[in-house]
């Protein structure tokens, strides 16, 4: 009987275990990771007690796979959308971005849905600094 050991990620995973679908993407290890950093950065900036914990919001990405579809924008629920968070089912779908910078695509603002472990909507995100936290999440210099 063969023994398995895991030794770490898999290919695409990121230390905070989310994954990629192995479908054909442009989005690479390296993409997701800076994606995952960026938005764990941008949650800092923020005023929500739900992402006041680091470890906390990278253990919310454990289990989730990132779906890539081949535009920028597709149809979802019947509206034009960048990114889908699927917390039923362990699902982020983003649009690929043009620039093919993942970090600047929807993913990051998909992650934010995540790390709040799914709360509906975009209620209170103004107030708690959400929308900033995005934002600041795309600064490079940070």
């Amino acid at each position: 009987m063969p023994l398995l050991i895991a030794c770490g990620p898999a290919a695409h995973q990121t230390p905070c275990g989310i994954d990629v679908d192995g479908s054909p993407s442009s989005l690479t290890s390296e993409g997701l990771q800076s994606a995952v950093r960026a938005a764990l950065r941008g949650a800092t900036f923020t005023t929500d007690p739900a992402l006041a914990d680091p470890a906390a919001n990278c253990k919310a990405m454990e289990g989730f796979t990132v779906y890539t579809r081949p535009t920028p924008t597709f149809i979802d629920e019947g509206e034009e959308v960048f990114g889908a968070t699927r917390c039923w089912r362990f699902e982020v779908i983003v649009g690929t971005p043009e620039s093919g910078e993942w970090r600047l695509s929807g993913l990051v603002h998909e992650l934010f849905h995540v790390m709040q472990r799914c709360a509906p909507g975009h209620a209170n995100w103004e107030r708690d600094g959400i929308f900033f936290g995005i934002g600041k999440s795309e600064d490079p210099s940070i």
